[in-house]
C-alpha cells in the first residue's frame, strides 16, 4: 500500500495520469481507505485545463479501470466474485463494529498508538508532520485560487490527500499500523527539514569546517539513522516476538497436540501459518463486526457457531486475549468450563480439561 502510495503521488505530480491512476488503484485494492489516492489523481486531472483535461480524465479513469477489472475478473474466474465484494464493501457497512471514543480520544488515540510503535523514529516522524503542516500552507499561499495549485503545483497531490488522510486516522484509528499511511507525508516532510538545514549551514557558515558543514551533517544523519534502525533491532529481534522464539513455541505446540490433536485459532493466525493446519472455521477473528457477522449468517446464530466448534471438539484453542465483541461473553463461558488456560511464547492457549 505504501509503496503504491508514494508512486500514486509521485507519477500524478509528474502528469502520468495513466500510471497513476493504476498504482492508486492497487493501493486502494490494499486497503480500502487509500480510495483517495485514485480520487486525489482523478481531482487534479479534471482541473486541468480545457485542451488537455478530457485526456487527463480518461487516462486515469483507465488505469484506475485495469486492476479494478482485472480482480473482478480473477474473483469472477472462479466463482467467487459475491465473496470479493462481500468482504471488501458490503461486510464494513453491514456489520462492522468500533468503540465509540470520545472526541478527546480521536486524538489521544493515534497520538498514543503512535508514540508506542514508532518510539525510535518518534522525532523525524514529529518534525516530518509539522513540515508537512506547513508545507502545505506555504505552497497554497503561493497561489490566487485551489485550482492554481491543482494545475500548477506539483504538489498538488500531497496537499489534497494530506488532509483526507489525517481526517480518517483521526476519525477511526485502530492501532499503530493504521499509521503507515502517514509514513510517506512525514518523508516528505522530514526531506523538506533536512533540505532546509543543510541549505542554511551552507549558507550560513560557509568557511566553518571548511565549508564541509553539510556533509557532516548529511553522514551524521545517517549515523544517527542507522543506530535507530539498529535499536529496532536489538530491541524487537528477540523475545517473544522473534520468529525463531514463535517456531520453537510453535513446536511445543504441536508436541502438545500430537499427530491426532484438533487445534482450533480465534485472532492468532501465526499459529496456524508456523504448523501448517487450516482451521475448522474460516472465522480466524471475530472482533470488528465479525461476530455480529457470524451471528447474522449461521443458522442459530453466534450460538449454533460455539455448537459447531463444540462437535469439532478441539483439544487445544489459541485465543487472543485482546479479542472484543457483543458475543465474546458466550464464547469464553465455554473456554471457561472446558478448558484451562496455559501460555507458551507469547500465545495464550485453553487446553482441555
Amino acid at each position: 500500500m505504501v509503496l503504491f502510495e508514494a508512486l500514486n503521488l509521485l507519477l500524478t505530480s509528474k502528469r502520468k495520469w495513466f500510471w497513476a491512476g493504476m498504482c492508486g488503484s492497487l493501493s486502494a485494492l490494499t486497503w480500502q481507505v487509500a480510495a483517495i489516492f485514485p480520487l486525489v489523481t482523478l481531482t487534479v486531472a479534471a482541473a486541468q485545463p480545457r485542451e488537455t483535461r478530457f485526456r487527463a480524465i480518461a487516462a486515469t479513469l483507465s488505469g484506475i479501470g485495469l486492476p479494478t477489472l482485472v480482480t473482478v475478473a480473477f474473483f469472477q474466474s472462479h466463482g467467487a466474485l459475491y465473496e470479493f465484494l462481500d468482504g471488501f464493501i458490503l461486510h464494513n457497512l453491514l456489520y462492522g463494529d468500533r468503540w465509540e471514543p470520545s472526541l478527546i480520544s480521536h486524538v489521544l488515540t493515534p497520538a498514543t498508538a503512535v508514540t508506542a510503535g514508532y518510539d525510535t523514529t518518534l522525532l523525524p516522524i514529529l518534525i516530518g508532520l509539522m513540515m508537512v503542516v506547513y508545507f502545505c500552507l506555504w505552497r497554497r499561499s503561493l497561489h490566487q485560487s485551489l485550482a492554481d495549485t491543482l494545475t500548477k503545483d506539483a504538489f498538488a497531490p500531497v496537499l489534497l490527500s494530506f488532509w483526507g488522510v489525517v481526517f480518517w486516522s483521526l476519525l477511526d484509528f485502530q492501532a499503530c499500523a493504521d499509521f503507515y499511511i502517514l509514513l510517506p507525508y512525514t518523508s516528505v516532510g522530514f526531506a523538506a527539514f533536512l533540505d532546509g538545514a543543510v541549505r542554511y549551514l551552507g549558507a550560513s557558515e560557509p568557511r566553518r569546517l571548511g565549508g564541509r558543514g553539510p556533509r557532516f551533517l548529511s553522514i551524521g544523519l545517517c549515523i544517527a539513522l542507522t543506530a535507530l534502525a539498529w535499536s529496532n533491532v536489538l530491541r524487537y529481534g528477540a523475545g517473544a516476538y522473534a520468529l525463531d522464539d514463535q517456531k520453537q513455541a510453535a513446536a511445543e505446540i504441536e508436541q502438545t497436540l500430537g499427530d491426532d490433536g484438533r487445534l482450533l485459532c480465534i485472532g492468532v493466525p501465526e499459529i496456524l501459518v508456523l504448523l501448517h493446519r487450516t482451521n475448522p472455521t474460516p472465522y480466524v477473528f471475530i472482533e470488528a463486526g465479525i461476530d455480529h457477522r457470524i451471528h447474522a449468517r449461521t443458522p442459530g446464530g453466534f450460538a449454533g457457531w460455539l455448537e459447531e466448534l463444540k462437535a469439532y471438539d478441539p483439544d487445544v484453542i489459541a485465543f487472543d486475549e485482546d479479542t472484543y465483541g457483543t458475543y465474546i461473553p458466550e464464547l469464553m463461558r465455554w473456554l471457561r468450563s472446558e478448558y484451562h488456560r496455559e501460555k507458551v511464547g507469547r500465545w495464550v492457549l485453553y487446553v482441555r480439561n
